[in-house]
């Protein structure tokens, strides 16, 4: 029998509900494909520094030009940590940004947790002051208060808006292109400029995490 206007109304729907699964599938998959890439290239320098021999820098002194000396809104708490925030040069024309906050334990012997929020294309200050940071944003947008639960709290974390065109994260020359290559090649290179810094011991316990 031929089937009325509804019946062929839900089929399609069916149709495009597996077709929109299926593609939610595969997006995941590519991105936890491409976080263990990541991950992978993240380790790989981290050896070549490990293989200088370099010795251990004071914690985290070469960010000193980006410390944050003073937040908005956040005048009423008592921030016991050092936190940065700043710019990687990746390429010549582009520019990944970051927030970079202490452990509030020990920086020097705790882990240090690098952050990618997913998407693409969502910020990781949405991690930072929506979700595991040491202040989080209240709800007049003006505002913050302490994080209980911060994950700072037993670790280093470096957030990291990517790729270029993300949050603060921006190109000169306008290209923001979010295939693979591009986003693993900016992170790998951010990497890279920290693990350049003659700070190998503070690696030796290194996490990656994201959404």
């Amino acid at each position: 029998l031929p089937l009325g206007p509804e019946p062929m109304a839900g089929l399609q729907l069916g149709c495009e509900h597996c077709f929109n699964s299926a593609r939610m599938l595969l997006l995941m998959a590519r991105w936890r494909l491409l976080g263990a890439v990541v991950a992978i290239l993240l380790f790989g320098a981290m050896e070549q520094v490990w293989a200088t021999g370099a010795t251990t820098a004071p914690v985290f002194d070469f960010l000193q030009d980006d410390e944050i000396s003073a937040l908005p809104g956040a005048e009423q708490l008592e921030i016991n940590f050092r936190h940065y925030s700043g710019f990687f040069k990746v390429s010549e024309t582009h520019f990944l940004h970051y927030w970079f906050v202490e452990s509030q334990g020990d920086p020097q012997a705790d882990p240090v947790i690098f952050w990618f929020n997913g998407g693409p294309g969502c910020s990781s200050l949405d991690g930072l002051l929506n979700e595991m940071g040491p202040y989080l944003v209240n709800a007049d947008g003006k505002t913050l208060r302490a994080n209980e639960y911060a994950w700072n709290k037993m670790a280093s974390v470096i957030y990291i808006e990517s790729p270029a065109g993300v949050g603060y994260s921006y190109a000169t020359d306008g290209n923001i292109t979010t295939n693979d290559d591009q986003v693993w090649c900016s992170g790998y290179m951010a990497a890279k400029m920290l693990y350049g810094c003659e700070i190998r011991a503070i690696f030796e316990d290194l996490k990656i995490f994201g959404c």
